[in-house]
């Protein structure tokens, strides 16, 4: 009888080292699957930044007519880049709200060309320029949609659940997503690589398959962005040294 115990616990400890070793490499490949259109954003912010200040004096431009209130949404142009409803910013004295990274990546986008006509003079060029290379930029966050059936076994209800379809997208890819269940009361579950989704052996092949077509997308994504960043840092050059001495 010892022996047996001896044995089951051999199994159990080679077995826990098993589904370890499978989520270590999982989980180095939804790494380096990681892409979030906010980390583009801020880049984009941060390289703009080296040519403040913007402007010496207010202009405000129109970015978007919102319906439902039926007034201009605005962007500010003075020494920062700000927003606001136009019927606020263009009093004398009133300023713009400040612009988080996203909507400062889609005013350049938007308006960019009509921002860099009331820039000062001299960085007019560099800001046409960099607005002209953040068009070039993607920020999709690819997803990648496998189809076929998934067995999943769910701890909470001790029992295997078929679904239909696995996501994994890039903006967090060590999170999987199941669809399509047969006869069960959810239309998807949602689990973390390492929390919740054992025994991970069962679904080891497909999940890597997916992280796996992921990370090739990603990684065209980073390098075409990288060669648009690169462009980047060459036009804010000077400004950036500028600024660090």
């Amino acid at each position: 009888m010892g022996e047996l115990i001896d044995k089951y616990l051999e199994y159990v400890a080679l077995k826990e080292k098993l589904e370890s070793s499978l989520m270590s490499e999982l989980e180095a490949i939804a790494n380096r699957a990681l892409f979030r259109a906010t980390n583009v954003h801020s880049a984009v912010r941060k390289y703009f930044s080296f040519l403040k200040p913007y402007s010496y004096k207010k202009v405000v431009i129109r970015w978007y007519l919102n319906q439902r209130w039926n007034e201009y949404y605005c962007v500010v142009v003075s020494k920062d880049i700000t927003e606001g409803w136009e019927n606020y910013v263009s009093k004398e004295r009133a300023r713009g709200y400040h612009m988080w990274a996203e909507n400062f990546f889609r005013a350049i986008v938007d308006v960019g060309d009509e921002i860099a006509k009331v820039v000062r003079r001299p960085i007019r060029d560099k800001f046409s320029k960099l607005v002209e290379l953040t068009r070039e930029l993607k920020t999709a966050e690819p997803t990648v949609v496998l189809t076929g059936e998934f067995k999943v076994f769910m701890q909470e209800r001790s029992r295997y659940v078929t679904f239909r379809k696995l996501e994994v997208c890039s903006r967090d890819p060590d999170e999987l997503t199941f669809k399509g269940p047969d006869e069960y009361m959810w239309e998807h579950e949602t689990f973390g690589l390492g929390r919740g989704l054992l025994p991970i052996e069962d679904i080891y092949d497909d999940v890597k398959r997916a992280l796996l077509e992921l990370e090739r997308r990603v990684a065209d994504i980073k390098k075409h962005n990288e060669e648009i960043f690169r462009q980047m840092r060459e036009v804010v050059a000077p400004y950036a040294l500028a600024n660090n001495l």
